[in-house]
């Protein structure tokens, strides 16, 4: 395993571990340091290919296009409901949005062998509840504002 040493907090240093990834036209194991348009420079040695890691989506992207919708939901005004009713019309998605962006991924990790200990379990079982149910709850409560 290749370790990077990264600068922290001032004048300490940390340990990074840097992964392996297969290139995507040859297939063979590189170190990944990142996209090459973000930053990272790896070329692989095998093929030669100079972008073996492509970004298969910006996980920012969503919520930008989110916020921008909401900015344009509150300018133009389409249901005419009141502040409260856009707040739960806004939160509620952003709920479910931050659940499918920053919960499930560690759930695909579970079904996929890698285990958690109970109290990290425990951890994401509950900001998992709370989140659903966040949404679930605030989108109800637009349903109830927009039929009374």
């Amino acid at each position: 395993m290749l370790y990077l040493f990264v600068w922290k907090y001032g004048s300490t240093f940390r340990r990074v571990n840097m992964h392996l990834l297969p290139c995507e036209k040859c297939g063979k194991l590189i170190y990944y340091d990142g996209i090459s348009s973000w930053g990272g420079n790896r070329c692989c040695e095998y093929c030669g290919s100079k972008n073996p890691h492509t970004i298969r989506g910006n996980p920012v992207f969503p919520f930008a296009v989110f916020f921008v919708g909401a900015l344009l939901l509150f300018l133009f005004d389409p249901f005419g409901l009141s502040e409260p009713g856009y707040f739960f019309l806004i939160f509620g998605p952003f709920c479910f949005m931050l659940w499918f962006k920053a919960v499930l991924p560690f759930y695909i990790a579970q079904l996929k062998g890698h285990q958690m200990t109970g109290c990290q379990n425990f951890a994401l079982g509950c900001l998992s509840f709370v989140l659903l149910v966040a949404g679930s709850i605030s989108l109800f409560f637009v349903v109830l504002t927009m039929y009374n």
